[in-house]
């Protein structure tokens, strides 16, 4: 990702940088996420497919259960 001076950033760049926030950035790509991590790997977790009950808990929280909210 190009920067406007020219210089290259990495998407971790523009994510706020705080000592009580998290995020959770999925991708499918390899390369993508290296991006994201600024090629820390210790940063990028590989997991397995969820199955769609489980990615909307994950997501959702309690509000998985309410159709209205997904």
């Amino acid at each position: 990702m190009a920067h406007a001076s020219g210089s290259k950033k990495a998407l971790l760049d523009y994510v706020p940088k705080t000592g009580h926030a998290k995020v959770l950035a999925t991708t499918r790509s390899k390369e993508i996420a290296m991006q994201i991590v600024d090629s820390n790997p210790k940063f990028a977790k590989r997991v397995k497919e969820l199955k769609h009950a489980d990615a909307a808990l994950l997501m959702l929280g309690d509000d998985a259960e309410d159709p209205s909210k997904r």
